[in-house]
C-alpha cells in the first residue's frame, strides 16, 4: 500500500525545480537568435539545412514555438529570403522574395525568376494569410495592426495596398503618393500622403 504513495512523491519531486535551478523562461530556446521580443511573443531564428534560417514564432502564454517561414539558398538556382518583419499583438507579418532560375537557358523571354508576396501569421490560430505584392524598394513601408491587418506601399506602379477583412485591395494610387509616409494611427487606421494631403483608411481584422 506504500508503493503508490512513494511513486506519487517521486513524480512530484520530478516536477519540482531543484534548489538553485534557474526557472524556465517562456519561449526560450537554445541555439536561437531573437529578432523581435514583446510581452506576448518572441520571434527568433535558427539555422536550417537549406542554407538559410528558420523564422520561428512563440506565444509566451503557451510556450509553444511554431515555424513561420524559412529562408534558403542552394547557391545554384534557388533562393528565398524574408524581410520587413513586423510584430503586433499575436501576429507576425513579413515579405518573402523567392528566385528560381532553374530553367536557365530555356527560360521564356517573359519569364520573371523573382516572386514576392506579403504574409501575416496568427500565432494563436497557427494560420497564415498571403497577398501578392512587393514593398517599394526605395523606402517602402509595411504596417501591421494588432488584429492582423496589413498595409504597404508599392512602387510598380505607385500604390498603397492592404490585406484586411475586405481581402487584398488598393487603398490609393498615383505618382503623387509619398510612399514613405505610410503609418498607423489610432491602432487600426492607415494614413499616408497623396500630393501632400493626408489620406486614411480603416483596416478591419481579416479572417484566418
Amino acid at each position: 500500500m506504500r508503493l503508490p504513495l512513494a511513486l506519487a512523491v517521486a513524480a512530484l519531486l520530478a516536477l519540482t525545480p531543484a534548489a538553485g535551478a534557474k526557472p524556465h523562461k517562456s519561449c526560450a530556446r537554445k541555439g536561437t537568435h531573437t529578432v523581435k521580443s514583446t510581452k506576448l511573443v518572441r520571434v527568433f531564428t535558427r539555422a536550417n539545412d537549406q542554407g538559410g534560417k528558420d523564422l520561428i514564432g512563440c506565444l509566451r502564454s503557451t510556450d509553444r514555438a511554431q515555424l513561420v517561414t524559412s529562408s534558403y539558398d542552394d547557391n545554384y538556382v534557388l533562393s528565398g529570403a524574408y524581410d520587413h518583419l513586423r510584430v503586433a499583438g499575436r501576429f507576425v507579418a513579413w515579405q518573402f522574395t523567392s528566385t528560381d532560375i532553374s530553367c536557365k537557358a530555356d527560360c521564356p523571354p517573359s519569364y520573371d525568376p523573382t516572386t514576392t508576396a506579403l504574409y501575416v501569421r496568427d500565432l494563436r490560430k497557427r494560420k497564415t494569410k498571403a497577398a501578392t505584392g512587393a514593398i517599394a524598394s526605395d523606402g517602402g513601408k509595411l504596417v501591421l495592426t494588432r488584429r492582423g491587418a496589413i498595409a504597404w506601399s508599392e512602387d510598380d506602379p505607385f500604390a498603397i495596398r492592404a490585406l484586411d477583412g475586405s481581402g487584398t485591395r488598393t487603398l490609393d494610387s498615383g505618382d503623387n503618393l509619398a510612399l514613405r509616409s505610410l503609418r498607423l494611427v489610432n491602432g487600426n487606421t492607415a494614413r499616408w500622403l497623396n500630393g501632400g494631403k493626408p489620406q486614411t483608411s480603416k483596416l478591419t481584422p481579416p479572417k484566418f
